[in-house]
């Protein structure tokens, strides 16, 4: 479904906008309460420095944002073709790292080519002014709130990209500059011809350097059958996030509990919980809850429908949606129960962007002169767009009884649910997917 088929999704916003209650609102019988809940959730809350500040929202077009509404169209076009192809599988990607990855492919391409590309990532600019509010972003997603001691974790939001091209190649230097210096994308010879296996060995060894180790491959070895015989171009890009939390989750009160699959199945998995100034907002088929991270503009956003809505959900997560969504959202003390995640999405999104529109790249008719201008070789093309992304969520502390505010909410993720990490100085998402099983 592209961006501008909208209509079954605002005719599922406004099912999902009837009635606005005031709080967050429980739409199925809650979990156990963790043990002592009650007694650790009779301290007033107190209220934060930003209680009322840097809640996220998504910029409309006609407000002229263009750059923002671009990696909000291409996430939510993204996140639709994978919907209707994961079946009900988890899978998250970083937005923000497939248009470092498009805009990487695009300045090297002209023509219908360049045409198609910027077409999924629809921001129009030249190639310089896009990696340079690319890198604004990347930038804003670092900065650390004032007086807040980083504990020793990961980033909350790590990446890498590289482009790979057959050896024999001569590739301009301008365009090895451009992508270095802007889009700090390498460019890298592999023989995936005549040396197959080595080069998924590269690839992989790449991966595990970027990832520090927290990644261990993103390509099969041996070299998967189903990649074609004469690779070209593969792109890849790889993202771990860890979102940290202002208000880390509770260790004392965490434990396990139940989650219901979408098959209507009951698990029982690991539960972590926390009572925190949030910012929440709830209507009577969807459930909003907001996370301050401790990087100063960062927020984990969950979004959780009712019980059998989660497709209904999924249709109607427009930008236009997600602009309402948050607009609703005030600052409170929720009552927080979700499971740990810790999950690996790794995704060949060539087909993806195929039914998007980028269907030459990946043709012999694909022009990437701007990359190679190697005329008595066979002309490149993009065979491999390869994006992976880690997700963990599962920093624990324990919490003084006289630091637990009172909840004003209940917030319990017992079921499947759409998540972001969100930039709310940019208005961008830095990472979405969902969660349908979470062992």
């Amino acid at each position: 479904m592209k961006y501008h088929i909208v209509t079954l999704g605002l005719i599922c916003l406004a099912l999902l906008l009837a009635g606005l209650p005031q709080q967050l609102i429980a739409q199925e019988t809650p979990p156990d309460p963790p043990q002592n809940e009650q007694a650790a959730a009779t301290v007033p809350v107190e209220p934060q420095p930003d209680a009322t500040a840097g809640i996220p929202r998504i910029v409309s077009p006609e407000q002229g944002f263009h750059f923002p509404v671009a990696i909000q169209v291409l996430a939510y076009n993204t996140y639709s073709q994978l919907a209707a192809s994961q079946n009900d599988a988890n899978f998250c990607f970083s937005p923000q790292l497939l248009a470092k990855q498009l805009t990487a492919l695009r300045f090297g391409a002209d023509g219908k080519t360049a045409a198609e590309v910027g077409n999924v990532f629809p921001f129009k600019s030249p190639v310089p002014q896009t990696a340079e509010l690319l890198r604004q972003v990347d930038a804003t997603a670092v900065q650390i709130r004032e007086g807040v001691q980083v504990p020793q974790l990961p980033p909350t939001f790590g990446q890498a990209n590289a482009i790979w091209v057959p050896a024999e190649h001569l590739i301009v230097e301008p365009y090895i500059n451009g992508i270095k210096t802007g889009l700090a994308t390498e460019l890298y010879a592999a023989d995936f011809i005549n040396k197959r296996d080595a080069a998924a060995t590269t690839v992989n060894a790449w991966v595990r350097d970027m990832s520090g180790g927290r990644l261990t491959s993103i390509i099969a070895e041996p070299l998967d059958a189903n990649l074609p015989d004469e690779i070209s171009v593969v792109t890849t890009g790889v993202v771990c996030a860890s979102p940290r939390l202002a208000a880390p989750f509770n260790r004392q009160f965490s434990g396990e509990n139940t989650f219901q699959l979408a098959s209507g199945e009951t698990i029982t998995v690991p539960m972590m919980h926390q009572i925190s100034a949030c910012y929440g907002a709830g209507v009577p088929s969807l459930q909003i809850l907001v996370m301050p991270c401790i990087e100063e503009n960062l927020r984990l956003v969950v979004l959780l429908p009712a019980v059998g809505q989660f497709g209904t959900l999924e249709r109607a997560m427009t930008p236009e949606a997600l602009a309402t969504w948050f607009g609703m959202v005030q600052p409170m003390a929720v009552d927080v129960i979700m499971p740990q995640l810790q999950m690996t999405s790794c995704l060949d999104l060539s087909d993806t962007l195929v039914s998007l529109g980028m269907t030459t790249i990946v043709t012999e008719n694909a022009d990437l002169s701007y990359m190679s201008q190697s005329e008595e070789k066979e002309p490149l093309r993009l065979s491999t767009f390869l994006h992976e992304t880690q997700m963990t969520l599962t920093e624990q502390i324990d919490v003084p009884d006289q630091q637990v505010p009172q909840a004003q909410a209940q917030f319990y993720v017992t079921r499947p649910f759409v998540f972001l990490i969100w930039n709310a100085q940019t208005s961008t998402p830095l990472v979405i997917g969902r969660v349908t099983d979470p062992r």
